[in-house]
């Protein structure tokens, strides 16, 4: 048995169903987050907060630290700073490369954590208004 159809509106019909599930991934982006060597605590807190709430969208973060002058002569140091960044979000977070230096900048690239990311669509957000 054969079928005869239109090879335009079978092509349409792949499109079509392509831009649906297009539709449906969910695009994840590399959130840029900067610290400092000489950076306050409260600040320090603050970067943290903001790398909570990307990593709780589903985003990948870079943290990068750029280093100046004399700092370059305590990056030992600096990598402890950002290794200890790293640690604070690790409850939400996996450490996917890193702490790497290049030039005169030390980054690492963290991505939440599986189980994390599997909590967040189980439990998803539903408000009741009375």
């Amino acid at each position: 048995m054969c079928k005869i159809q239109d090879f335009g509106q079978i092509k349409y019909e792949q499109e079509k169903l392509k831009r649906k599930q297009k539709a449906k991934l969910k695009k994840t982006l590399v959130k840029g987050i900067r610290i400092t060597f000489g950076m306050a605590e409260h600040d320090m807190d603050l970067r943290k907060k903001n790398a909570l709430k990307f990593l709780e969208e589903g985003h990948r973060v870079k943290v990068e630290m750029a280093l100046s002058g004399r700092e370059h002569q305590h990056a030992a140091r600096a990598l402890e700073r950002l290794k200890m960044f790293a640690e604070s979000v690790a409850h939400i977070a996996t450490i996917e490369e890193g702490p790497k230096r290049t030039g005169r900048k030390l980054h690492l690239l963290m991505r939440p954590s599986q189980k994390q990311t599997s909590e967040n669509s189980a439990t998803s957000p539903t408000t009741h208004t009375t």
